[in-house]
């Protein structure tokens, strides 16, 4: 015991104070959040008439509305529907077993799509609980309230319902997204969408038949990228099913393993990941990369259904940085 004090006395002196033993971080630490992995796929609803029920009010107190022509309605609702303010992008993501989507409310367009701020709206982070206020200053408070109007009157969801998928972009940060599509809409719907985006991830190599660290299907409030390969051969398969798409833009970086490797990719990389676009149409489809486009790349894909480039801006999304965006 008086050695014991002996040291501390010494080392008071020397000006050294003692600090508490901490607990190792090494290894996971367990997040702040009960959901981890996605729950299983939620069924889609048993099949209804698309005519509404007989126990539909007949909206009297609206009667003046429902003496406007049909027409004319519907394109009050493509009004109402369309979220063309602020940037005319819905973003949907996996979330409790299905998709939910928020409007995107990011001001610099610039970024790699995976990159926006919308991705931190409290449509995928909301815990029970919690109040929704100053969780994300920039998000426009309509911005989850969309449906609202599908869900006052049976009648305004048949007619309106459709506008939703016509008139709005629906974009997506990870194949795994595109691939729940058609497992939360129902086929025709799925038709419908006429305009989609997709910025991802990949790192390089591009190994197809790997097993990534991460190979389960995160929530998507836990999802970091890159972005799996295999989910992405599937993904273009969702796409080639789509016959009635007049605009997709395609946005791949291509992050590397090792910083040390620089920015130079293997063709066979990058075509790993294009080859299966090339069934995929639509009127106007363009695809974006953040490597260099070699001879060898372009030659391969003279005859493919897309208009290929470079993005602009140097970024690939693989640093926190903002100059990375």
């Amino acid at each position: 015991m008086e050695k014991k004090n002996g040291l501390s006395t010494l080392l008071s002196r020397l000006g050294i104070k003692k600090t508490r033993r901490v607990a190792s971080t090494r290894g996971y630490r367990k997040p702040p959040y009960k959901e981890f992995h996605e729950p299983e796929l939620r069924s889609l609803p048993s099949p209804r008439p698309s005519t509404p029920g007989l126990g539909a009010y007949n909206q009297l107190q609206s009667s003046f509305f429902w003496r406007i022509p049909v027409e004319i309605r519907l394109i009050i609702w493509e009004y109402v529907l369309d979220v063309s303010e602020p940037n005319g992008v819905l973003h949907l993501d996996i979330r409790d077993g299905t998709l939910r989507y928020c409007n995107c409310f990011e001001r610099d367009l610039t970024k790699l799509g995976f990159r926006h701020i919308c991705w931190g709206s409290r449509t995928w982070h909301q815990r029970e609980g919690e109040e929704d206020a100053n969780f994300n200053a920039a998000e426009h408070w309509g911005a989850r309230r969309l449906l609202g109007p599908l869900l006052t009157c049976k009648l305004i969801y048949h007619e309106a319902v459709d506008a939703i998928y016509r008139c709005n972009t629906f974009d997506f940060r990870r194949a795994a997204s595109v691939n729940r599509l058609p497992h939360v809409i129902l086929p025709h719907r799925l038709q419908q969408i006429r305009s989609m985006k997709i910025s991802t991830a990949f790192s390089w190599p591009v190994l197809v038949d790997w097993k990534y660290p991460f190979d389960y299907l995160a929530s998507s409030f836990r999802y970091r990228g890159p972005d799996h390969p295999k989910e992405w051969l599937a993904a273009c398969r969702t796409l080639a099913s789509m016959e009635n798409l007049a605009y997709l833009e395609v946005t791949i970086a291509i992050w590397p393993r090792d910083h040390r490797q620089g920015s130079s990719v293997e063709d066979e990389a990058v075509l790993t990941l294009l080859k299966p676009l090339v069934e995929v149409r639509a009127k106007q489809f363009m695809v974006v990369l953040t490597t260099s486009l070699t001879p060898g790349i372009r030659k391969e894909l003279e005859k493919a259904p897309f208009e290929i480039s470079q993005r602009e801006r140097a970024g690939i999304g693989f640093y926190l940085d903002a100059w990375d965006d």
